[in-house]
C-alpha cells in the first residue's frame, strides 16, 4: 500500500493523539493537535482553490504554524515550498515565480 506523509500523523492521531509530535524550543504539540490543525488549515486551503499538485508557498519563522502549514498542504494535496523568513522581496518573488506557486 503507498501511503503518503501526511498519512503518517493521521494514522499517528487516531493511535496516540495525545503523543507529543513536534516540539519547538521548550514547548510541543500531540499528533492529535498537529491533525486538528492541519485538518483546518487544510480546509481552508481547498476552499480557496489549492489542488493536487498546485505548489504553496510559506513564509513563516520556525516554529509550529510552519510544521502545522507543512502537514496541511500535504494533506489538501499541494507541494510545500519554505520561503526562508529574511529573504529580500526580490528573492522571495523568485521563489513564487521558479516554484511555479
Amino acid at each position: 500500500m503507498i501511503r503518503v506523509l501526511y498519512d503518517i500523523v493521521r494514522a499517528a492521531s487516531a493511535a496516540q493523539p495525545e503523543k507529543k509530535a513536534v516540539f519547538f524550543k521548550r514547548d510541543a504539540r500531540t499528533f492529535g493537535e498537529v491533525d486538528a490543525a492541519a485538518r483546518r488549515v487544510a480546509g481552508t486551503l481547498v476552499r480557496l482553490g489549492v489542488r493536487k499538485g498546485d505548489r504553496v508557498c510559506v513564509y513563516l519563522d520556525k516554529g509550529f504554524e510552519e510544521a502545522i502549514s507543512f502537514w496541511a498542504i500535504a494533506l489538501a494535496g499541494g507541494v510545500f515550498v519554505p520561503i526562508r523568513a529574511g529573504l529580500t522581496t526580490a528573492q522571495a518573488a523568485h521563489f513564487v515565480e521558479d516554484s511555479g506557486a
